[in-house]
């Protein structure tokens, strides 16, 4: 649900998912009532906001449109970051995740010129992780908001983008927040595409990281979702596929038919597939992995911080799937194996290993 919820928040402004390892979402008060009636809740207030939002992203562009749909959007925005943080209390799996729902509120109630808005990003911003450059990153694209008619003014809020984007080169709510900055307009045409430099370099980041990983040892070790440890070090001399993936995911679905069918023609000479989930609910997987017992590979999922797995954030992956293929020798042969697995997972097979 949480991913559908983030999703439709995202939807409003007109922009992509992030992938935030968000820290535990504060408390407000004892949790009287039941996770699907705060769930429904939630949801039927995330629409209501979409529809006070009449323009998405562009309604937050000028403050004359700013100050019409304040005194409906406003309400909305506090009492939905009310709900989440009482949905926070009664599922432990959003708790988990729901700080980056609650930090993309409070940048629209901040965008908004409500003042708690500003004071919870402002407090987050203050802290570590993935989750303070989220908040850092809202704080400037609010000041980019509020500059709107001012090139230098803007101009200054770009010179601190840079500065956080130099700092934090492998970030993608800055990413994403400098995208934004530029599908909004800036005061002139060269502050909109310094906005896209920002954009366009830190995604030239997670590219060449994951690139420069091509041709180097690399070994996959992680918790699987029934808690016991993995490491590919033990399939010495297989062929290893490696896919990032999740339940939630469209294009995950509709590839998988194909890879069982290449699990089913290749394990037995060779080839061996583990799978690094990032479903953001361990009842979603576990229910689906129960549904498909024809996926008996092992999945690495981190049941104490669901969502964006670690390894896909350490590796630089943006989008899934995606697909690792590891020759017999353990070297990362490809990292579009999504791409070129049918002809190269043969190839790797007939190539000697350690084995």
């Amino acid at each position: 649900m949480n991913r559908r919820l983030y999703k439709s928040m995202c939807a409003m402004l007109g922009c992509t998912m992030l992938s935030v390892s968000a820290a535990a979402v504060p408390s407000t008060g004892p949790a009287t009532r039941p996770a699907r009636e705060v769930r429904a809740e939630v949801a039927a207030t995330s629409n209501q906001i979409g529809e006070s939002l009449k323009g998405g992203l562009k309604s937050l562009a000028t403050e004359e449109s700013r100050k019409e749909i304040a005194p409906a959007a406003v309400p909305l925005l506090q009492k939905f970051r009310g709900q989440l943080h009482e949905l926070a209390m009664v599922d432990p799996e959003f708790k988990s995740q729901g700080n980056s729902q609650i930090l993309m509120a409070d940048t629209i109630l901040a965008a908004l010129g409500d003042d708690s808005g500003s004071a919870e990003l402002a407090l987050s911003a203050k802290g570590a992780g993935e989750d303070a450059l989220f908040a850092a990153g809202g704080q400037l694209f609010v000041r980019w908001l509020h500059t709107s008619e001012d090139a230098a003014k803007q101009a200054a809020v770009l010179d601190d983008l840079e500065a956080l984007a130099k700092a934090n080169d492998m970030s993608q709510s800055i990413a994403q927040y400098a995208s934004m900055m530029a599908s909004i307009g800036g005061a002139n045409e060269a502050n909109e595409q310094r906005a896209s430099a920002v954009t366009q370099s830190q995604r030239a980041n997670f590219a060449n990281k994951l690139k420069n990983m091509e041709g180097k040892p690399l070994t996959i070790a992680g918790v699987m979702v029934d808690g016991k440890p993995f490491t590919s070090a033990d399939w010495r001399g297989k062929v290893i596929l490696v896919d990032f993936w999740a339940t939630w995911c469209g294009p995950c679905m509709a590839s998988l038919p194909e890879l069982k069918k290449t699990y089913a023609n290749w394990h037995d000479k060779g080839l061996e597939v583990v799978g690094i989930s990032c479903d953001k609910s361990t009842d979603a997987l576990t229910g689906f992995l129960a549904q498909n017992p024809d996926m008996p590979w092992p999945q690495l999922f981190d049941r104490d911080n669901p969502g964006w797995h670690a390894l896909a954030r350490d590796y630089g992956v943006e989008g899934i799937p995606t697909m690792f293929l590891i020759d017999r020798k353990g070297i990362l042969r490809s990292i579009e194996a999504r791409e070129n697995h049918e002809t190269l997972i043969p190839q790797l097979l007939e190539e000697k290993g350690n084995d």
